[in-house]
């Protein structure tokens, strides 16, 4: 059986300005600066958009790679946006 570890993490409701990356979509870059701000390992997303992101950490999986990969010792990041 496959246990699955993971981290709920709130966004803030103001984020520090970077140039680390852009999105066209504000809810996508607050997800990944939430990440980033978190030091997560592996975040889960299956917006496209996270495809074109070049970054080092965390990692970007979508969840079809995310469910392929062998083994996964970083803990899954869930975000709340509200």
């Amino acid at each position: 059986m496959l246990e699955l570890h993971f981290e709920l993490v709130y966004t803030p409701q103001s984020l520090p300005e970077h140039d680390l990356f852009t999105f066209s979509d504000a809810d996508n870059e607050k997800i990944l600066s939430s990440a980033i701000i978190a030091d997560v390992d592996v975040l889960v997303a299956g917006d496209k958009h996270y495809d074109e992101i070049e970054i080092e950490r965390p990692e970007i999986l979508s969840p079809a790679s995310h469910s392929n990969k062998q083994a996964l010792d970083a803990p899954i990041i869930s975000f709340d946006l509200s």
